[in-house]
């Protein structure tokens, strides 16, 4: 809102601020992936094995190491 205040030799003019509420968020993730270099290329899970061949470890679930938000702290 602006207002015009005249005192008889020169016009004054007062910009009165109001606040303004902005909400912003953020829905940028991303996750970190093992693939293969095919030209469409497929999710690989890294496992680790024991002697007997059964899984003991994996790195990857689905293909994805780690899932996040590309912010330090979201």
């Amino acid at each position: 809102m602006v207002q015009r205040i005249q005192n008889g030799n020169d016009d004054v003019f007062i910009n009165q601020a109001r606040p303004v509420t902005v909400k912003e968020t953020c829905t940028r993730y991303s996750a970190s992936t093992i693939q293969d270099v095919s030209g469409n290329s497929r999710l690989l899970d890294l496992v680790a094995l024991n002697n007997a061949g059964a899984v003991v470890g994996a790195l990857t679930e689905g293909g994805v190491a780690r899932y996040g938000s590309e912010f330090a702290n979201g």
